[in-house]
């Protein structure tokens, strides 16, 4: 599940949960390259201690940066999500994988509705 703005206080928590694992490398990365752009997926993940929320396992940080066909970067945006998965069944790569999945969903559809 990704968390939204409308549920501040469990945005807050979550993000305090991710900040210092951004200051490590990626636990999982994908490069993607298409319609003029690079897309660079970037994936951390820990456990869910300390985030008030139903059966949460695990949460993690998504950033997907979008970048020119010469490496200069032209957006940057996050996505937090929390999973009941347990580490010992996904870890950082399956969470980024259904994220990017899921952002692909949105852009299809945002494209379809102006068509």
């Amino acid at each position: 599940m990704t968390v939204k703005g409308n549920e501040p206080t469990l945005q807050k928590e979550v993000v305090d949960t991710c900040r210092p694992l951004l200051t490590e490398a990626a636990h999982d990365g994908v490069e993607e390259r298409g319609h003029g752009r690079i897309n660079r997926w970037s994936c951390w993940i820990t456990d869910a201690t300390g985030v008030d929320f139903p059966y949460a396992r695990q949460v993690a940080p998504v950033r997907r940066d979008v970048l020119d066909l010469t490496g200069v970067r032209l957006s940057k945006e996050f996505a937090f999500v929390i999973t009941s998965s347990p580490s010992d069944y996904s870890g950082a790569a399956d969470v980024n994988a259904h994220t990017r999945q899921h952002w692909g969903i949105e852009v299809r559809h945002e494209v379809a509705l102006v068509e």
